[in-house]
């Protein structure tokens, strides 16, 4: 079986200090194929194989109404906060697949929508197994499944210790050809581990707050960014790095 992480963010993102470099040796070492860098609004223009760790280009795209969509096999930039259709569009042109991310979660998720079964009908899949969420969010997205939609897992990294906290696994490797096939019959997999950092998501909960309120103080945006957010999350990643587990050695799997 092979094992992806299909959402995770590297230093594109605004909100994440990990080097591509650093997720794939984290990916390497708890037994992973592949990882998905789905960086905010920045699509992946490095390599495809990174020390043996494939590399699924994607981009987690901020929809009109801060809705956050999952996009892959995509190879140009897709604008954020353009309205759904335009975007869905957009990946369609590009011969990727759309998947709503955290579907829901009270930020970012798409629950609140009053179409959403017309969102559904348009989207390749749906996030059911993102670490950061809960069991109950996970669960409730997992009804959303039908015989059109693919379900999809990944750890929402912003952390290189927190790669694989949440994967499919999946008998083939994945491409942009069978990407939608194989992941018909993935399993969805969460790392125990998972469940001792729920505490993180809360905090960057107010640390989304703080940094919109000083979005216009460019002074103290960079001191709360490149200060106060990479130190903790320094000190944090050092504990997480210690979490050791190997999907390619787990019996129970």
């Amino acid at each position: 079986m092979y094992y992806y992480d299909l959402h995770c963010h590297t230093n594109l993102s605004e909100d994440s200090f990990t080097d591509i470099k650093d997720a794939v040796n984290v990916a390497k070492k708890r037994g992973l194929d592949g990882i998905a860098p789905t960086n905010h609004n920045k699509k992946y223009d490095g390599s495809l194989l990174i020390d043996g760790i494939q590399i699924i280009p994607a981009i987690e795209v901020t929809v009109e109404g801060e809705s956050h969509l999952l996009a892959y096999f995509v190879k140009e930039d897709i604008s954020k906060r353009d309205n759904f259709e335009n975007i869905i569009k957009n990946i369609k042109n590009q011969g990727g697949y759309a998947v709503l991310a955290h579907p829901y979660r009270n930020s970012h998720g798409w629950f609140k929508k009053d179409n959403l079964d017309d969102i559904l009908s348009v989207v390749d899949g749906v996030e059911v197994g993102n670490a950061l969420d809960s069991k109950e969010q996970r669960d409730l997205a997992s009804k959303l499944l039908n015989n059109d939609l693919v379900g999809t897992a990944g750890s929402d990294a912003h952390m290189s210790g927190q790669v694989g906290f949440a994967v499919v696994g999946v008998k083939e490797r994945l491409n942009k050809e069978n990407f939608k096939e194989v992941l018909k019959d993935a399993k969805i997999i969460i790392a125990p581990e998972s469940d001792n950092f729920k505490m993180f998501w809360h905090l960057k909960n107010i640390i989304g707050r703080v940094k919109n309120s000083i979005n216009g103080f460019r002074p103290l945006k960079f001191i709360f960014y490149n200060v106060i957010m990479k130190l903790y999350f320094t000190i944090k990643n050092r504990s997480l790095l210690k979490i050791n587990f190997n999907y390619k050695n787990e019996k129970n799997i």
